[in-house]
């Protein structure tokens, strides 16, 4: 029986990757046969805090709700969120960005994802900041168990499920959708 809901559980882990992969990532900024407007007029702003950057965009009518995608080259998104807000929404910030320049990309989902142009922003960084004046930094170890993807990894040590990025430089991952159960992670 253990066996049985083991190989259930992984099961259920590979089909929830592979669901968040093809909400996340698009083929090209919209899909083939996806006639919804998409998010336009983006804006991405460093802060208001350091290491974040605020989106706005114009609201789409008739959507379910917004995703997003973003990355540290221009149409190379290794990070993502597949519901930042419902319809309604007109503004999100991205946390743990380590001030660097990131390239964003917010998509409307119904049925289907059509994405906006894309905005680049540095995340805000102060120098004099005690974090990064001098201050050691401390890693912990964690082993992933089975369910686990970095979002729920980086929303238990963090407390925000977006600051995927931080552990997926330090631990060089490939793949960011794609973690074992018994994998060793090193947490920053």
């Amino acid at each position: 029986m253990q066996k049985l809901l083991t190989r259930f559980s992984q099961f259920v882990i590979l089909l929830s990757l592979c669901a968040t992969f093809l909400l996340v990532y698009p083929a090209g900024t919209q899909a083939d046969s996806c006639n919804i407007p998409s998010p336009s007029q983006l804006s991405a702003q460093p802060g208001p805090k350091d290491g974040q950057i605020t989106l706005t965009w114009r609201t789409v009518p008739n959507i379910d709700h917004y995703t997003l995608v973003y990355g540290t080259e221009s149409n190379k998104y290794q990070y993502g969120a597949t519901n930042i807000g419902r319809q309604s929404a007109s503004a999100f910030t991205v946390n743990a960005l380590a001030g660097k320049r990131y390239f964003l990309k917010v998509g409307s989902v119904q049925n289907c994802t059509s994405f906006s142009q894309e905005a680049s922003a540095t995340a805000k960084s102060s120098a004099s900041s005690p974090k990064t004046l001098g201050a050691k930094t401390s890693t912990r170890s964690y082993t992933v168990k089975a369910g686990d993807s970095l979002s729920v990894i980086a929303e238990r040590f963090y407390g925000d499920f977006l600051a995927t990025g931080r552990i997926v430089s330090s631990n060089r991952i490939a793949n960011p959708h794609l973690i074992i159960a018994g994998q060793l992670l090193q947490i920053p």
